[in-house]
């Protein structure tokens, strides 16, 4: 919880319990970096646990842009896996607490497979990237964000082969950009939701040139009510 970067050369890592990082102010940062898929977090926690999990106070991370980079998770929570309901990375706390969220945070070019959810997002997280990740063989949401944060931007993400039911990206940013991701696989029910949940959420969400291979493509929804 210090500032710095954890570097994770190739080879495999079990992870047995959460990995938690806590952000204390607006400059601290830290980074976690990988080769690729060659730098593989193997989970052995369990059930409804998250692999990694990374919350701060109001405006952490405002001055530092903290990331997560070239790392492949692999939740062993796919069918036929051994456990169920894991999270790859989940950023914030909770829906109802909006202090615990990051500012400035960027996943990118991670691998994330085998995974009830792929990248959570909670408020208020602002001001983030979520770019060039490929998320495979989930059962949940491929990118989930619920109650609001702001400027995060979800694009050119691959995301694929989902189970019976599952979502490609649900959003209720109350502003931010869903752009230039593949979305594919015959069991994903729905490309993107974009959710009105509670005051200002799903507003100014711009949803373009993305590529569905399957599912339903976009549903709006306002106050749990699909629209279109």
């Amino acid at each position: 919880n210090k500032l710095g970067t954890v570097f994770f050369p190739a080879g495999t890592y079990k992870i047995t319990d959460t990995l938690t990082i806590v952000y204390n102010d607006v400059w601290q940062a830290v980074n976690l970096l990988g080769v690729g898929s060659a730098s593989k977090l193997d989970w052995r926690g369990g059930n409804g646990k998250t692999m990694l999990y990374a919350r701060g106070i109001s405006g952490s991370g405002w001055y530092s842009k903290q990331y997560i980079e070239k790392l492949q998770f692999y939740g062993n929570a796919f069918t036929g896996d051994p456990y169920s309901n894991v999270t790859a990375i989940q950023l914030g706390e909770t829906p109802q607490n909006v202090f615990s969220g990051l500012c400035n945070f960027t996943v990118r070019d991670c691998l994330i497979r085998h995974v009830t959810t792929g990248i959570t997002v909670y408020y208020e997280s602002d001001e983030g990237i979520i770019s060039g990740n490929y998320i495979e063989r989930f059962t949940g949401y491929g990118v989930y964000n619920y109650e609001g944060g702001g400027g995060v931007w979800v694009h050119n993400n691959h995301i694929s082969d989902g189970s019976t039911a599952s979502v490609g990206i649900y959003t209720s940013l109350s502003s931010g950009a869903i752009e230039q991701n593949i979305i594919q696989g015959g069991q994903i029910s729905t490309g993107v939701i974009v959710a009105g949940v509670g005051a200002f959420r799903g507003k100014a969400v711009s949803v373009r040139n993305n590529y569905f291979e399957s599912g339903s493509g976009v549903i709006p929804v306002k106050d749990g009510v699909t629209t279109l």
